[in-house]
């Protein structure tokens, strides 16, 4: 979850340079990728952790753990 707020920097953050949003696009592509294509390992890399900070949280955990793969962008 705490890799959505790089996707919400691209917007917010006026002084990046271009190559600074091509980076940060990356990440973002990247990890959009990485839980599309295997939402379970997703979830146990990057969210097992967050569980217990709101039922929410708790929730994304469970139904990524639960999904099927899709293609990559």
């Amino acid at each position: 979850m705490r890799y959505l707020l790089f996707f919400c920097a691209l917007s917010v953050l006026p002084a990046q340079s271009p190559l600074e949003r091509d980076v940060v696009r990356l990440i973002v592509v990247r990890l959009i990728n990485e839980a599309r294509t295997a939402p379970a390992r997703f979830a146990e890399v990057h969210l097992r952790d967050r569980i217990g900070d709101s039922a929410e949280a708790a929730e994304c955990y469970r139904e990524m753990v639960r999904m099927a793969p899709v293609a990559a962008l």
